[in-house]
Formats: C-alpha cells, structure tokens, sequence
C-alpha cells in the first residue's frame, strides 16, 4: 500500500484498485499568498484539494468591495461548481489567503473516470 494511498485514499474514498490511476491524474501546484486559482470571469477547469494552507471563495459586491463566503483548509476540496459543471464563467474568485499547496484534478480527468466505471 502507497505513502499516498495511506495518507489520501480515504479523503479522496478511491480504493486501492483505483488509487494510482486516480493520484497520476493529480497536478501539485502551490500558491503564494494572495495568488488566485480562479478569478471571476475564468471559466473553473480544476477541482482542487488543500494540502497545506489556506483558501478563501469571494465574490465582488455591487459597491465593489469583496465578500468572503467560505475558507477551504487542510484537507478539504474546493472548486465553483455552478462554473465547473455548466461551463459557465465564473462569479467567484478563490485565493490564497497564504502560501498554499494545492493538488488539482481538471475537469476533463474527472469525465474520463466517470466513463470509464460506467
């Protein structure tokens, strides 16, 4: 059994037959405090996953100033799902809140694991 299986695999609720398949398909990225991983406008392409940090998912009022809805922490995924699933642009921004390490998986990876268990 993989460091990574032992440490994810029940975040993540993959089993063991899927586990490698599944993590390979997963980009390690990490942000510096206040780098976006979405901005409103972009269309979201990845859900991601907080190794170490912190995210926070905002959005711009009508006076312009931001309002903060939710924080993602350790351990926790993140994405717009209204943008993600519709492939609509998005309303939200999501932000380091400081340096944060991200996995991320795209949305296209995702599709192509539904379809390959159906």
């Amino acid at each position: 059994m993989s460091d990574n299986f032992q440490k994810y695999g029940g975040l993540f609720q993959v089993d063991v037959e899927h586990f490698e398949e599944f993590f390979s398909l997963l980009k390690s990225i990490t942000l510096g405090k206040s780098e976006f991983f979405l901005q409103q406008e972009e269309k979201c392409q990845y859900i991601g996953f907080v190794k170490n940090g912190t995210m926070r998912s905002f959005y711009n009022n009508e006076n312009g100033n931001d309002i903060s809805f939710i924080f993602h922490f350790h351990n926790q995924f993140f994405t717009d799902y209204e943008s993600i699933l519709c492939d609509k642009k998005s309303k939200l921004n999501i932000q380091a809140i400081h340096k944060s390490e991200l996995l991320l998986l795209h949305k296209d990876d995702l599709q192509k694991l539904y379809n390959k268990e159906a």
